[in-house]
């Protein structure tokens, strides 16, 4: 195992056990201040580690910076949907991202009809989710936000799959995993905050750090490729 996991996987374990501890015995504004500085910690190690020779990852970062400031004071409603128009720019890098790795010379019917599939039982769920919310939401321009949200969601994930199933390297695995990673964690995230369910922060936190350990070592091995190249030309 490289320094670099090694490192990660440690960093990763204890915030972990940090914020769950802060979970279980502190108010939800802590909650909200530790998971800003855990974020801030892995991109001080993404900075570390090289990782911002990716450019698309480094503006990921920054968006998840901007979006986990303005949580701090997500009941108020500019600062609520500012929170989620930032995650939504950053998931929107990633998809474009993998829109980008699409080989349609790949892509045969029945992947087609998996994903459509797949899309369509995501969107329905999200319609209903929403709907059982609806009466919590501010405005109905923060309830169009989160359909949004919900939509470029489901489509990274869908592209993501897709780019590991047809690529099938180790940097495709990581970016399948971190993108993943992330929309489970605000799935749980919003079944917590909206339905008053505690318990739900603990897996949407073990998602969190599950992605943002994938998204450091997808830019590392971004990074070593390149590397690699400059060596053999």
């Amino acid at each position: 195992m490289s320094f670099e996991k090694k490192f990660l996987l440690i960093i990763s374990l204890l915030l972990f056990v940090i914020n769950i501890y802060v979970i279980s015995e502190y108010t939800i504004l802590e909650n909200r201040i530790l998971r800003l500085v855990s974020v801030f910690l892995y991109f001080l190690l993404f900075i570390y580690f090289k990782g911002y020779r990716n450019k698309a990852i480094l503006y990921v970062f920054i968006c998840f910076l901007f979006s986990g400031c303005f949580l701090l004071f997500y009941e108020t409603p500019i600062y609520n949907k500012l929170t989620s128009l930032f995650s939504i720019t950053g998931y929107l890098i990633l998809l474009v991202f993998g829109l980008k790795k699409i080989q349609l010379k790949k892509v045969n019917k029945l992947l087609i009809a998996f994903f459509v599939i797949i899309i369509s039982l995501n969107f329905f769920f999200l319609d209903q989710l929403i709907r059982f919310i609806t009466y919590k939401l501010h405005d109905d321009l923060q309830q169009i936000i989160l359909y949004f949200y919900g939509i470029i969601l489901v489509l990274s994930c869908v592209f993501a799959g897709h780019y590991n199933f047809t690529t099938n390297t180790t940097k495709a695995m990581y970016f399948m995993y971190f993108v993943f990673g992330f929309a489970l964690s605000d799935f749980f995230a919003v079944l917590a905050y909206y339905f008053n369910i505690n318990l739900l922060y603990v897996p949407a936190t073990s998602f969190y750090f599950f992605a943002f350990f994938f998204i450091i070592r997808y830019a590392i091995h971004d990074y070593k490729e390149e590397e690699q190249v400059l060596l053999n030309p």
